[in-house]
């Protein structure tokens, strides 16, 4: 289809993107938040900085398919620019493993997406130990790739990363102080667990529709997103940048009629409480947990 097949080009806008939200996340880290008291500072982490970090996933998630620019390593750099907000190294080895998702989703040992069966055994069903495993979640896919096979990556990019993210957090620290490096740690953190968008690490590949293996959200969440949620539409052309993710939807409306997520928060509620869902609720194309 010509139509859809123009929409698969770098999207270089993204980059301004990447850098607005880094210069805001390190303002609000140096001039708002050393002069507040701490008990403020927990509302601004949950209502501004885990969305802002959260939308900088998104778009160092669009910088490892190359849809910033048509040079790779603009793309490598601009992935590491969103970490200088993380407080955390990621994007180097978040490149490798992603890549690996989409050519082997499923296969375990393979996939860093999946639980590891230790995870799975360890959260099983409980719903405290659900809450508790979704309240830590960014140190589960941490380790993860550990326990993935082939772990070794471009160690140029990873300690380019490292050292780049160690001089970031050292010029908070010393410029904003130790609350200005907790606000960012504590934004990325909260983006990746105890938070509605965290949501959206469930609503991808969980199986919360039988026979379905990937699901979109289509909700208000994606303005704050970057339109992440389209994910079906994602993985079927990993190709078209995230601008143009609706687009695909409404060009091939009769491809998309899955059942999917109304929200991310309703999601993560839903495995949570559910006694159904669990770490195990991931459809695996070989070995089972």
């Amino acid at each position: 289809m010509p139509k859809v097949k123009q929409l698969c080009q770098p999207y270089p806008i993204t980059a301004f993107w990447i850098l607005a939200l880094v210069a805001l996340q390190w303002g609000l880290a140096l001039v708002a938040v050393p002069r507040l008291p701490w008990p403020a500072v927990l509302p601004l982490i949950w209502l501004v900085g885990a969305p802002i970090s959260h939308a900088l996933f998104v778009l160092m998630h669009d910088c490892v398919h190359d849809l910033v620019s048509r040079h790779r390593w603009h793309n490598q750099v601009l992935a590491i620019c969103c970490d200088l907000a993380q407080a955390i190294p990621s994007a180097a080895s978040f490149r490798r493993f992603h890549l690996r998702h989409h050519a082997a989703m499923g296969q375990l040992g393979v996939d860093a997406d999946l639980p590891t069966p230790l995870e799975a055994r360890l959260v099983g069903h409980s719903t405290w130990r659900k809450a508790l495993w979704m309240g830590g979640f960014g140190l589960s896919v941490a380790l993860r790739p550990f326990s993935s096979q082939d772990m070794a990556g471009p160690r140029g990019w990873l300690v380019l990363n490292l050292v780049l993210v160690l001089l970031a957090d050292l010029t908070v620290l010393t410029v904003g102080g130790g609350m200005a490096l907790a606000y960012l740690l504590a934004s990325t953190l909260v983006a990746l667990g105890p938070h509605p968008l965290a949501g959206r690490w469930l609503a991808e590949h969980y199986v919360f529709f039988p026979g379905q293996q990937t699901a979109s959200m289509y909700g208000w969440a994606n303005r704050l997103a970057f339109n992440v949620g389209y994910h079906i539409e994602h993985h079927d052309l990993p190709s078209v940048p995230w601008v143009a993710l609706p687009r695909i939807r409404e060009l091939a409306p009769d491809l998309y009629q899955q059942p999917s997520h109304r929200s991310w928060g309703g999601c993560l509620w839903r495995f949570i409480t559910d006694p159904n869902l669990s770490p195990y609720s991931r459809y695996l194309n070989e070995r089972s947990y």
